[in-house]
């Protein structure tokens, strides 16, 4: 995502299809919002912007300016 954040490019949303608990954790430490099971586990999604701004200041030290780039098109 910074990589592309540097290029102008830019994700407004992630989607995960999970099939184990620790992927359901992942999401839920994202705090992705659970939509529905599927054939293989549950499925997750939530703004891209909100899993940045939760993670902004570990996000700050390894990849510098991703928050202020996605801020400055309005996604976070």
């Amino acid at each position: 995502m910074n990589r592309l954040s540097e290029k102008g490019v830019f994700l407004e949303e992630i989607t995960c299809s999970v099939c184990s608990p620790d992927g359901e954790q992942i999401c839920r430490t994202f705090r992705l919002d659970y939509l529905r099971d599927n054939v293989i586990g549950k499925v997750y999604s939530g703004p891209v912007g909100n899993v940045i701004k939760r993670f902004q200041n570990p996000l700050a030290s390894r990849c510098p300016g991703l928050f202020e780039r996605y801020q400055e098109v309005g996604l976070c």
